[in-house]
């Protein structure tokens, strides 16, 4: 499925590029001036599901078997999944800010088998396929343990009262320990990087599953660990979209430590 899930990342990416730093209308979500969504949410998702669904027919698939999950009001039972989000890091892409992404995971029988997260703005394509590794276009990706006074840890700040606040209070806490903290704010990409070593550990307290779902295969296989804040393995469930995770992850040794401050 990788050739699949690279068509449809590319071309997701197209079209994101073509109103990249273009003047455009902005919505919001969930009655929040903090969740943005834009045509090019839309019209990324909507061709992300038109070229998984020829590139399929290529293969043999028919469409009947071919389900997705997307963040933009996307949710298609099939027996070959696609969990998507087409525009990681909208907040940044509207702002004009080089940081967002494709992300697209494969699952079968409720295992997630392939997954990419996609740069269109500077062309870094992480991909991952399960019992295959993790890369970075050809390079082989692999975490590297480091204490933590040597580590960068990239954050994020949900919107949600309750979780900010206690955000708040665990980021207090961990700061005097750690070398440096960042925020970038496109989950999937701020994760793919932690497998690249760009940072160490990323945490998040209200993720959702097109969020995390090709991230969470790429950092596995590159030999990191994601877990929730009570430290159990992430299990994703596709039969409800809208739950929420929190996440922490990073090198295995990394991530137990900071479970400590949560």
């Amino acid at each position: 499925m990788d050739r699949v899930i690279k068509s449809a990342a590319l071309a997701a990416g197209k079209v994101i590029l073509r109103y990249f730093k273009k003047e455009m209308s902005i919505g919001y979500k969930k009655s929040s001036h903090k969740v943005l969504v834009t045509k090019a949410d839309i019209e990324a998702q909507n061709v992300v599901r038109k070229t998984v669904v020829t590139e399929m027919a290529k293969k043999g698939f028919p469409e009947k078997e071919i389900g997705f999950l997307g963040e933009e009001n996307l949710d298609i039972k099939g027996k070959h999944t696609f969990i998507v989000d087409p525009l990681d890091g909208t907040t940044n892409f509207a702002s004009g800010i080089p940081y967002f992404s494709v992300s697209i995971a494969y699952v079968e029988n409720n295992v997630i088998k392939a997954g990419a997260i996609y740069n269109p703005a500077t062309g870094e394509y992480f991909s991952a396929t399960l019992g295959r590794g993790s890369y970075l276009g050809k390079k082989r990706l692999k975490i590297v343990s480091k204490p933590l006074k040597e580590s960068v840890v990239n954050t994020f700040f949900n919107s949600p009262k309750k979780i900010y606040r206690r955000q708040l209070d665990i980021y207090g806490k961990l700061f005097p320990k750690v070398r440096a903290f960042r925020n970038f704010g496109s989950a999937s990409l701020d994760i793919a990087a932690v497998s690249l070593n760009r940072f160490n550990l990323y945490i998040n307290g209200h993720s959702f599953i097109w969020d995390v779902a090709a991230a969470k295969l790429i950092i596995e296989e590159a030999g990191g660990s994601i877990v929730d804040w009570q430290g159990q393995p992430l299990n994703l469930d596709l039969n409800q979209p809208e739950k929420e995770y929190t996440i922490i992850a990073g090198h295995p040794l990394l991530t137990k430590k900071v479970l400590s401050f949560i």
